[in-house]
């Protein structure tokens, strides 16, 4: 009894709340999760007429056909018995000695250093890149001679693992910006200024670039920038000693 425009008009209803099912589903899943009607608005492209629906409710519900005690989700996890087998990384300690050039407000300078680092890296590492870490890094350098920062020594260590991959093909290794952090304590006299002690933790502001072998580490260039200062790192190419070989 309704007719050919009836029928359309509900079909149209109909395919507009399937098309807001879509387009809002994790909605309506959330509603019935937490025991709520989920309201179907009126669709707003169907004439209202004969046959156009105006407001819809859609209430969702289930049956068990058994009932079973819940799963104990702690007995799931075990260790297999084949699992793969992953090289230990290899470990090396280094012995580095390099330069720092600071820039800033007080001028620019250059100072040298001397220091330890302690890195891992994948070993073998044969496919396109491989993944190294800095474990440790220990850094003291001399006093600054010109400029502003007369008399300030700097030492610094590593405020936390900095993970990298390398090119296997060349053992170039790249740490991304602010995975790099260290811990810095610049201390001394001014020629303006008494006794003071400044520390502080910066990050690298751009890729530090690495050379990474097997027997060898490099920083080949370490930039930061805090504040209104610029501060480059750079050590020569050290030969290390691997600490867990045999």
């Amino acid at each position: 009894m309704c007719g050919a425009g009836c029928i359309g008009r509900t079909q149209d209803s109909l395919q507009t709340w399937i098309d807001y099912l879509e387009v809002n589903f994790d909605t309506c899943v959330e509603a019935s999760l937490s025991g709520q009607p989920f309201v179907l608005p009126t669709p707003p492209m169907v004439e209202a007429q004969s046959g156009a629906l105006t407001c819809g409710r859609l209430t969702l519900d289930c049956t068990l056909d058994e009932e079973t005690d819940p799963y104990d989700l702690e007995q799931t996890c075990s260790t297999s018995l084949n699992e793969p087998l992953v090289p230990s990384p290899l470990i090396l300690g280094c012995d580095i000695d390099g330069d720092i050039e600071i820039d800033g407000l007080a001028g620019n300078d250059f100072t040298t250093f001397e220091g330890t680092v302690v890195l891992s890296r994948q070993s073998p590492c044969t496919s396109g890149s491989c993944w190294f870490s800095i474990d440790s890094l220990e850094i003291e350098a001399d006093s600054f001679s010109d400029s502003g920062y007369v008399g300030r020594g700097m030492e610094a260590s590593l405020a936390h693992h900095g993970f990298g991959q390398l090119d296997s093909s060349t053992d170039e290794g790249e740490i991304a910006v602010a995975m790099f952090g260290l811990d810095v304590t610049l201390d001394g006299e001014t020629p303006t200024q008494s006794s003071q002690i400044y520390s502080f933790e910066m990050g690298n502001s751009d890729s530090a670039i690495f050379e990474v072998s097997s027997s060898q580490f490099e920083i080949v260039d370490a930039y930061f920038e805090w504040d209104d200062y610029d501060l480059t790192i750079t050590s020569d190419l050290a030969t290390c000693t691997c600490l867990n070989c045999s």
